[in-house]
């Protein structure tokens, strides 16, 4: 049989083809080199085809789509929108909550108590540094005792004030002590005339009341004179009794802060409303009125606010006359300064803690002429997509079919040695079983393995040993005909079929095959290495089994091989192949 000579490759394009296609003269699967002109001209004319339809099918969804279907998109992202806001102002509120729930816990543990009030204050302060969203942490009893801390800028920016009451033998007592950021006392006073009785306060009155922890309605806090929302638990002992109460203060003032950090848009807003429909908060706290003297003062409404406000707040009115039953989003829209507004509105999270309303209002332009204007671009780029791929498929379609073939090729092929790898292998290979059959010939399996190959890997790194690889998949290339098959079938292993081949010519070409690979070093980056190579021979005679099973065959000549000291050739009993 003509053999390759020396440093030639073989050509395995197109090997998926081998299934269906007749062999060459010398034997070797037929590989085509091109997809027929038939072919092609269908595969063009179906992608054609194709991208007609997608691009009419793109046009006729875009123009069909109905005013309901654009409504629910909008509505989506505004539920997006208010979801993701409440759940951002019930973060910023938790802080306030876990500072009340952990020190009613430490003063149950007994690490807080009201007898050491200093360390009940060095405490608070440094729970105030790490939660910007509590204005002030404190401690009432009920003998009218209090300890209470503040942020305050009135003498140092980022201080803070104490305020003690005492009660005991010595009578009423109230001092406070100002202090800078490190908590250095820069200033103490005594207030004689100071009336303040945390007993009678609202948060006291609420939470000595109720288990857990509760969240009073806005009131004016008494220090600052600003409206705020107080959460607060009472601290009870073993036996139940009300030890005190402890509170933690959210300006309405720092939540408007909040929300105007939501992004909603330059014409958007959030805000959060009682449910009686007083404004808690809004992105613009200049809008809301500021208490006066005393603890009473009355909270805005959206009417109060103006401009869009006052317009979202007329629609909510028109639709919602009471607040008091709502459960789900209601969705609305509103005009107002020229322009069509969408609105959301829904409960607050966890109703039970904060009885509240949510709502955000942005211009239609933001959400579905956004839309439209995508709808839009999208119909011009499918047109304009489509006229491309179709000017470009004819133009171009013999190129573009190049990468399917490299492609099928890629399938086939071992991408280090580039020999057949196993699936390349067993496929060609099925073409010869159908050959033999038909004209009674015979075929020959040799089943190689390199010898210690684990020890080169682990001696000189995987590097090296893919370099020894592909120096003895090219010896053995060398060794074989352009008719004989030869794959990349595991690790370290090939495996060759030999078409027209008998018993001793099979041995024949082992032998020669492992003289190819073992009489010279393989040169590598780690210096000449030596290689041997053990090898199993199997005949079949036409009949009785399939490629599997010759190849098993061969495989316990292997086997034998390499038991019996390796690098040698074993010939296995023939057997039938049908």
């Amino acid at each position: 049989m003509t053999r390759w000579q020396a440093g030639e490759a073989a050509d395995f394009s197109g090997v998926g083809r081998q299934l269906k296609e007749p062999t060459n003269n010398n034997g070797s699967a037929a590989i085509p080199r091109s997809i027929p002109r038939s072919g092609s001209l269908r595969l063009l004319a179906g992608l054609t085809l194709a991208v007609s339809l997608v691009v009419a099918a793109v046009v006729v969804l875009q123009q069909v789509q109905t005013t309901a279907a654009l409504e629910v998109h909008t509505h989506k992202l505004l539920q997006d929108v208010i979801d993701e806001t409440r759940e951002n102002a019930r973060g910023f509120l938790a802080q306030a909550q876990n500072a009340v729930e952990l020190t009613e816990g430490l003063f149950g543990t007994g690490l807080l108590a009201m007898a050491r009030p200093q360390e009940l204050e060095r405490y608070f302060l440094h729970q105030l540094r790490v939660l910007p969203q509590v204005d002030a942490l404190y401690f009432g009893d009920p003998s009218g005792q209090f300890v209470f801390a503040k942020r305050d800028t009135s003498r140092v920016d980022d201080g803070f004030v104490t305020k003690f009451i005492f009660t005991g033998d010595k009578g009423r007592q109230v001092y406070r002590v100002w202090r800078d950021a490190a908590f250095r006392e820069i200033g103490r006073a005594s207030d004689p005339v100071d009336r303040y009785d945390p007993r009678l306060r609202p948060w006291y009155e609420r939470a000595g009341a109720a288990p857990g922890t509760v969240w009073t309605d806005p009131y004016v806090f008494f220090t600052s004179h600003r409206p705020g929302l107080t959460a607060a638990e009472g601290v009870r002992d073993d036996a139940g009794r009300l030890l005190g109460v402890v509170g933690a203060d959210v300006e309405l003032q720092a939540l408007s802060v909040f929300l105007a950090g939501q992004g909603i848009g330059a014409k958007g807003s959030a805000f959060i409303l009682h449910r009686n429909g007083d404004v808690l908060a809004f992105p613009d706290p200049s809008l809301l009125p500021q208490p006066g003297e005393g603890d009473k003062f009355r909270l805005a409404t959206l009417g109060d606010l103006g401009g869009a406000a006052a317009a979202a707040g007329e629609r909510l009115q028109r639709d919602l006359p009471g607040f008091d039953d709502m459960t789900q989003a209601h969705f609305a829209t509103f005009d107002a300064q020229g322009e069509r507004f969408r609105l959301v509105f829904a409960p607050f999270l966890e109703a039970e803690r904060w009885p509240w309303l949510m709502g955000v209002y942005a211009p239609e332009e933001q959400f579905a002429t956004a839309i439209r204007r995508a709808q839009r671009q999208s119909v011009v780029l499918a047109l304009v997509i489509g006229v491309v791929v179709v000017t470009v498929t004819f133009l171009f379609g013999p190129l573009l079919l190049g990468p399917f073939r490299s492609l099928q090729r890629d399938a086939f092929l071992d991408p280090l040695t580039e020999l057949l790898n196993r699936r390349g292998f067993l496929a060609a290979a099925a073409n010869e079983v159908k050959r033999v059959r038909s004209t009674g010939g015979t075929l020959a399996a040799i089943m190689i393995d390199m010898d210690s190959f684990k020890s080169i890997n682990d001696t000189h790194g995987h590097m090296v040993g893919d370099e020894v690889l592909v120096a003895v998949a090219g010896r053995l290339r060398c060794e074989l005909s352009g008719g004989d098959l030869l794959a990349r079938y595991g690790g370290e292993e090939f495996a060759v079929l030999c078409p027209d081949t008998f018993a001793d010519e099979a041995r024949h070409i082992a032998e020669r095959l492992r003289a190819a690979v073992g009489t010279t070093p393989v040169l590598t980056s780690a210096g000449a290495l030596e290689v041997s190579i053990s090898l199993g021979v199997a005949e079949s005679s036409g009949i009785g089994h399939g490629v599997e099973e010759l190849l098993h065959l061969a495989d316990t000549g292997l086997l034998r091989a390499k038991r019996a000291g390796r690098d040698q050739v074993v010939l296995a009993d023939p057997v039938a192949v049908g």
